[in-house]
């Protein structure tokens, strides 16, 4: 009895559950977008469901209605300032500001996914409606994003009901500003860029891995960015070995799903290091949207995303170790130690 349950100590039933319902139920509502001729609004559905959904199971529903309320406004916003680099930067900047001042309540993590949706949409702003004018893509994304937040509320909580989970510790206040004006000017920076430099969806994820990456506390911050390197060079080498030898999309999209699942179970065991779930992250991510010929092209395309990123995170790490080291060593400097460097 001992060596069996020894031999499945790495198994957890209620995380592997978890862990499909996660994956697959934010789906199933945006597999009727297609054939409603709207293939276009699935991301921002996608978006607003796990954004939404992560913040009623982690925290409380009425709060996740706000955050499908945010996710929304942000992305209907962001459809009319995607042909500006002023007016990307600005929302982007806006979007990474509200998400950097939930971190004074210690929520920031769960709500990452809902900057991560606008820096998407910025950066390649879908066309539901081939001819429509700005404000009617701009419509049918907010709404549709709506929609799929409030699909994820109603997931989340029932979800909910089932977790017991510890309180989140939060930051100082003036931790938390910091904090939210640094990866608020580094998304809008790098946001500006991407738009100038037309980078679209290689660019969302470059502004993906920086809002990742920076967190309030240094140690934190400097840690992710090495797991993350490692976790998705691993997950590079998978994805190019499956791409170079599976060369039929439907199984290529199977095994990708698969790993994204494995990746979201992993995710949900706090004693896992975060490169693993990158490892299983990145290769279900590369083989879900190359599937078919556009594996490894697309496996070249994120690595090169996350190094640029990661790059971001480095040099806001050196910069403000400098800035810190630079403004002396009086009390309270530790407070802002942990959110400037």
């Amino acid at each position: 009895m001992s060596a069996q349950s020894t031999r499945w100590s790495w198994f957890n039933a209620r995380h592997a559950v978890a862990a499909i319902v996660l994956v697959y139920v934010p789906m199933l509502p945006a597999l009727l977008l297609n054939p409603l001729g709207l293939k276009a609004a699935i991301g921002p559905f996608l978006f607003g469901a796990m954004a939404s959904m992560l913040a009623a199971i982690l925290t409380r529903p009425a709060f996740a209605l706000a955050v499908a309320g945010l996710v929304a406004l942000f992305n209907f916003a962001a459809i009319p300032a995607a042909s500006s680099v002023i007016g990307a930067s600005v929302v982007m900047g806006l979007a990474a500001l509200v998400y950097g001042i939930t971190a004074r309540r210690g929520i920031n993590t769960v709500l990452m996914m809902a900057p991560i949706s606008v820096a998407f949409t910025l950066a390649e702003p879908p066309v539901v409606f081939e001819g429509g004018t700005t404000l009617a893509n701009a419509a049918v994304v907010g709404v549709t994003a709506l929609v799929g937040g409030l699909w994820g509320v109603l997931v989340g909580a029932v979800l909910q009901r089932r977790s017991s989970l510890p309180a989140p510790s939060g930051v100082p206040l003036r931790s938390a500003v910091t904090f939210a004006v640094i990866i608020a000017v580094v998304s809008a920076a790098t946001m500006a860029v991407v738009i100038a430099q037309q980078l679209q969806h290689s660019g969302a994820w470059i502004v993906l891995t920086v809002i990742l990456l920076i967190q309030p506390d240094f140690h934190v911050t400097w840690q992710r960015t090495g797991h993350r390197i490692l976790g998705t060079l691993l997950g590079f080498g998978i994805a190019l070995a499956i791409g170079l030898i599976v060369r039929q999309a439907p199984i290529e999209l199977l095994i990708g799903m698969l790993l994204l699942t494995v990746a979201v179970y992993v995710k949900l065991d706090s004693s896992r290091p975060y490169w693993q779930f990158v490892a299983f992250l990145t290769p279900g991510i590369v083989l879900a949207e190359g599937a078919g010929d556009q594996v490894v092209a697309t496996d070249l395309a994120r690595l090169w995303s996350t190094l640029v990123g990661a790059a971001i995170a480095i040099a806001v790490l050196v910069v403000g170790k400098i800035l810190v080291k630079d403004s002396g060593s009086g009390e309270g400097s530790k407070d802002d130690a942990s959110v400037a460097q």
